[in-house]
């Protein structure tokens, strides 16, 4: 599934790998954002295999399939508001040495909004050119419940 929301050419593609229960989710997040009435974003979804936490060769899929300059990485659980993804931006065209910004959401605080150096999976938003150097997510790397082994 793949939209562009806006009328200009979308700057940040957000990018939900969702398995396969999710699929209604990915609709409703769908209608969300084309509500949010951004000047231009490019959504796409992919499904994984619905092997828990093994999202990785979906979210490299997506990162193939994205058009943009920033590639921002989050879960159908996650609703950025307009405020995150205008933030995100902001945050990395003003600091060219930052390759990456990740957050954790939290609903009481600046509509969801707030730094966390450790967050891994809530918010994560990179320079396309940066993914690309850093060959995408490594497929084989196993992940439970936020802890990598």
């Amino acid at each position: 599934m793949q939209a562009k929301i806006g009328n200009r050419e979308p700057k940040m593609s957000i990018l939900f790998a969702i398995t396969p229960e999710f699929r209604l989710q990915a609709e409703w997040m769908l209608q969300y954002l084309t509500g949010i009435d951004h000047p231009g974003l490019e959504v796409l979804f992919s499904v994984t295999s619905g092997e828990p936490f093994k999202e990785q060769p979906a979210k490299n899929l997506l990162a193939a399939n994205a058009k943009t300059p920033y590639l921002a990485f989050t879960n159908c659980g996650i609703y950025p508001p307009y405020s995150l993804i205008e933030r995100t931006l902001l945050e990395l065209d003003r600091r060219p040495e930052a390759m990456c910004l990740a957050m954790r959401l939290d609903g009481t605080k600046d509509y969801g909004v707030f730094p966390n150096p450790f967050a891994l999976g809530d918010w994560q938003c990179m320079k396309r050119d940066a993914f690309e150097k850093l060959g995408g997510y490594d497929e084989e790397l196993h992940q439970a419940g936020g802890i990598e082994n």
